[in-house]
């Protein structure tokens, strides 16, 4: 039974051969009218090539005349200032931790104090005779000014915290 089953495969596999061989021929064999000759030439692959970068001239600005003006000069003279001047006009004092700083200010007359709270606690500054600076509770960061036109010694305090004392004393 081995021997018909092998003439089998064989006849099978000459019959598929021979399909294969006779469809190569008819496809390559098309008759003329098929791909008719070309009577043109194809278009060649070009290489594309990007136009040139087209410059942009701008216009140059034109230069404003400017005009020269001549000034006359002026002498600036130099001056030092007077530190005495200067401490006359305005002097500070600082309120904190709960003291007046500088306890004691000397002064001249017509010089303007200013006292500033730097403490989170509110505090104020009243003259103890009724005459001189007298101010509302100051909150952190605010400040008071009072100018001196009289001479002689302010002493001041804190109403809240009668402990804190200071003084300015006004000399001519």
């Amino acid at each position: 039974m081995r021997q018909p089953l092998q003439r089998s495969r064989m006849a099978r596999t000459g019959i598929g051969l021979t399909f294969v061989v006779l469809a190569m021929t008819l496809v390559t064999a098309q008759p003329s009218h098929a791909n008719p000759p070309l009577k043109h030439k194809p278009p060649t692959m070009k290489k594309k090539v990007a136009p040139a970068p087209v410059k942009k001239v701008q216009p140059t600005p034109q230069k404003k005349q400017e005009k020269k003006v001549e000034t006359p000069k002026q002498e600036v003279k130099k001056t030092e200032p007077k530190l005495e001047a200067i401490a006359a006009q305005v002097s500070r004092v600082t309120i904190s931790n709960f003291s007046f700083a500088p306890t004691t200010l000397k002064v001249k007359k017509g010089t303007t104090v200013t006292w500033t709270n730097q403490d989170s606690i509110k505090h104020n500054v009243v003259s103890d005779s009724g005459t001189g600076p007298g101010s509302a509770l100051l909150a952190k960061g605010e400040s008071y000014s009072y100018t001196f036109n009289t001479a002689g010694t302010f002493n001041y305090h804190c109403d809240p915290h009668p402990f804190m004392k200071g003084s300015v004393e006004v000399t001519e």
